[in-house]
């Protein structure tokens, strides 16, 4: 029995272990997006953005920075739909965050 506990923790340990490397590699991956549109590289970020949306499904700041990326490139509509899922995602979410208050502003304002 002690040597199945031993197995079941290093089991879980590497998991853990695989759970923060990919939390690390996609914190890193967006701030190296966020970089793109501060350097004034809209649609390159939004192609990055997208890419990221399909490894990552269902990240708030992912389809935030999608959002933000499509409305510097001049893709309104791309913009529109990813602020929406964004309301979609929160919908039950405390409004005061800084990304609902972008998404319902620019839907407003459509």
């Amino acid at each position: 029995m002690d040597a199945r506990r031993r197995r079941l923790r290093r089991a879980g340990a590497a998991h853990r272990d695989r759970e923060l490397l990919k939390t690390k590699l996609l914190q890193d991956a967006r701030c190296l997006l966020e970089l793109l549109l501060e350097q004034n590289e809209p649609a390159l970020a939004l192609k990055e953005f997208e890419t990221s949306l399909g490894e990552a499904r269902n990240r708030l700041r992912g389809f935030y920075g999608a959002a933000k990326a499509a409305e510097k490139a001049g893709d309104r509509r791309k913009a529109a739909a990813f602020y929406e899922k964004i309301l979609t995602l929160t919908k039950n979410a405390d409004s005061d965050r800084p990304e609902i208050k972008q998404a319902k502003a620019f839907l407003a304002a459509r």
